[in-house]
């Protein structure tokens, strides 16, 4: 490659980040919004009767399953099991890896519970859980056994390392359960 071509990704990828907009978070749903909204109602008699309608009205709302709610472990666990999968923005569903960094899943550690060959001698491992992972390069690694713990961690570009145990790391992606 010339070096004026390297000069050029360099300085797209160096300008990258600030051609991205930031999105707004989308705003809450109308039945969650309406309970948020009779807080400001200073009559006690009218903000009690404003909380009971929209408490109503939301309780209605997540019957129909037009209103679902979910807590903070249940969205990590969401996250862990879609690890390694090329999901659409999932930001609306699982939250904002920028803004909740602690609940950011860049690894995950399991029990092998299945391990082959395929046909071309890469390994596949299924771990405990249903998740299955195909190694894509071409690293020599000892045959992995059930039982086993592997860690799968993010890599660059969106690849993904696999290890097993104190084995040497080897690239696999995630493939359908």
């Amino acid at each position: 490659m010339q070096p004026i071509h390297l000069t050029f990704v360099a300085a797209v990828l160096i300008a990258a980040p600030g051609l991205v907009q930031a999105k707004e978070p989308a705003p809450p749903p109308a039945v969650f919004q309406a309970v948020i909204d009779c807080r400001v109602e200073p009559d006690p008699d009218k903000r009690l009767a404003c909380f009971d309608r929209a408490v109503d009205a939301m309780a209605a709302a997540s019957k129909d399953r037009e209103l679902l709610v979910t807590d903070r472990p249940a969205m990590r666990e969401a996250r862990q099991e879609l690890f390694g999968y090329a999901v659409p923005d999932a930001t609306p569903l699982l939250g904002d890896d920028a803004v909740n960094a602690e609940d950011r899943i860049d690894s995950i550690t399991a029990k092998i519970a299945r391990a082959a060959l395929d046909p071309r001698g890469r390994v596949v491992l299924t771990l405990e859980g249903g998740a299955r992972w195909q190694q894509i390069d071409g690293e020599t690694i000892p045959a992995p056994r059930v039982g086993q713990s592997v860690t799968i961690r993010k890599a660059a570009l969106g690849s993904f390392l696999a290890k097993v145990e104190k084995g040497r790391a080897f690239r696999v992606r995630r493939i359908g359960d």
